[in-house]
């Protein structure tokens, strides 16, 4: 799939390894990155940017995206620029005006083009520099990267202007939308519009009424889990980690960590965990800015290690309590070249050592030296 619109959709997807992803970043020559405005509507500023695209001869796109009073935004347009040629182009004319007032706009026989957002893709208009959008807090962001793509199509330096109404109350999602948009106007921009509609609409109706089947009992993080297994199981890349299931208390203490959002940020990048090497840098980050770690979370740093290498060495579970730690593996047992760490004894299938919070650490050591696993 080739795609110059940033869908959240089909980003997910390319995250999540469904589909592969490549970026092209290279413009083409001399191709100058569109200048991007947000504000609210004003007739001065309008006026200022249709005079000064006039003055250098271009045309102007005007998107009003309501065919209802698309002909009353159309005799405001008149008024304002009397000496001005302005056609209108929407979704509801018959063919042949449509395709007239696209050819005259083409030729150059009009300077104000008001239209609905059916311009915003396939046109390739080089004397269009500049694009004034009415009510455009109610479009999304792909449809206004893709009208912002009209301009700028060669090597003018093109203008947009996203308006919205001097006394619209915007609504959060409206105002994120607009912020990006203005921000994010540099070549490339796509991918990075395309994340951040990603955060601010989400995925996709993963969870939703619209869904068949569990899903919604299920839960998003637990879907994208599932998900995430499955595409590793169909590249061959799934390691099944051990589960790991502990019988005393073992939380974050609050007199390490004060603030709640710190402390579930640190169970996140815990459970989240890839190797020993990011695991080992989380630890040295955790000591350099809040100290010398309890022996509670020092245990948490354990089990995320056994978590990591257990598929190593057979590792299918682990049972953690105050009195013992037992360590099961697969059927088979463990391997062969598998010593006894201190303080442990050996199963058919497995170890069982002392107890405690400590105990799984001296287990992990003597695993990553290689006298266990």
């Amino acid at each position: 799939m080739l795609s110059a619109t940033p869908i959240p959709r089909s980003l997910h997807m390319s995250l999540s390894g469904l589909r592969d992803l490549s970026l092209l970043q290279s413009p083409p020559r001399k191709r100058l990155p569109v200048i991007t405005a947000v504000g609210p509507w004003s007739e001065a500023l309008v006026k200022n940017s249709v005079v000064r695209e006039k003055a250098r001869g271009g045309q102007v796109f005007y998107v009003h995206n309501r065919v209802q009073t698309i002909d009353r935004e159309a005799m405001m347009v008149r008024r304002l620029f009397p000496k001005l040629k302005v056609g209108i182009a929407h979704g509801q004319m018959k063919e042949q005006q449509l395709k007239g007032a696209m050819d005259k706009f083409a030729e150059g026989a009009l300077d104000i083009l008001v239209c609905t957002t059916i311009v915003e893709s396939g046109l390739d208009m080089p004397r269009a520099n500049t694009l004034i959008v009415s009510d455009a807090q109610e479009l999304g962001l792909a449809q206004m990267h893709q009208l912002r793509g009209r301009v700028g199509r060669r090597d003018e330096q093109a203008f947009a202007l996203f308006l919205h109404p001097a006394d619209a109350v915007l609504t959060k999602e409206a105002s994120e939308r607009l912020e990006a948009i203005a921000a994010l106007g540099e070549f490339g921009a796509g991918y990075e519009l395309a994340k951040k509609d990603l955060e601010i609409r989400g995925g996709g109706e993963l969870v939703g009424l619209a869904q068949h089947g569990n899903l919604g009992r299920v839960g998003f993080q637990r879907y994208c889990d599932l998900l995430e297994e499955a595409i590793k199981r169909a590249k061959g890349e799934y390691r099944e980690r051990p589960a790991v299931e502990v019988a005393m208390p073992s939380a974050i203490p609050a007199e390490y960590l004060p603030h709640e959002s710190v402390r579930v940020a640190l169970y996140r990048k815990l459970l989240w965990s890839a190797d020993t090497e990011g695991l080992s840098s989380l630890r040295a980050e955790t000591i350099d800015r809040f100290g010398p770690m309890p022996k509670v979370l020092e245990f948490l740093f354990d089990v995320a290690g056994i978590k990591i290498i257990g598929p190593d060495f057979s590792i299918k579970k682990v049972l953690c309590s105050v009195d013992e730690t037992v360590i099961e593996c697969s059927p088979e047992g463990p391997p062969s070249g598998m010593k006894t760490p201190p303080g442990w004894f050996r199963r058919m299938n497995g170890f069982i050592g002392p107890g405690g919070f400590s105990a799984l650490g001296g287990f992990l050591r003597s695993a990553s030296q290689g006298q266990a696993g």
